[in-house]
């Protein structure tokens, strides 16, 4: 643990950390969530289940793979 507090700086760190986590407040975590958690920045993904998988079967060992016809558009809420 102290060779990568020493790679982001200063294996003093180590001691410091618990502190500024304390220093964290729900208002800070909403002003940044407010920035950046926005339907701009959002990427969402739809997982479809296709059925069961034959056993070591699926993806790049060579099992079949569908997909579906249509995916229904989604809108990000503002």
């Amino acid at each position: 643990m102290l060779g990568v507090y020493e790679m982001l700086g200063d294996y003093r760190l180590v001691d410091k950390y618990l502190e500024g986590i304390d220093k964290v407040t729900a208002a800070d975590v909403q002003r940044v969530a407010k920035k950046y958690l926005i339907a701009t920045n959002m990427t969402a993904g739809v997982l479809i289940p296709t059925g069961i998988l034959p056993h070591g079967g699926g993806g790049l060992s060579g099992g079949q793979i569908r997909h579906a016809a249509e995916m229904p558009a989604i809108e990000a809420s503002r």
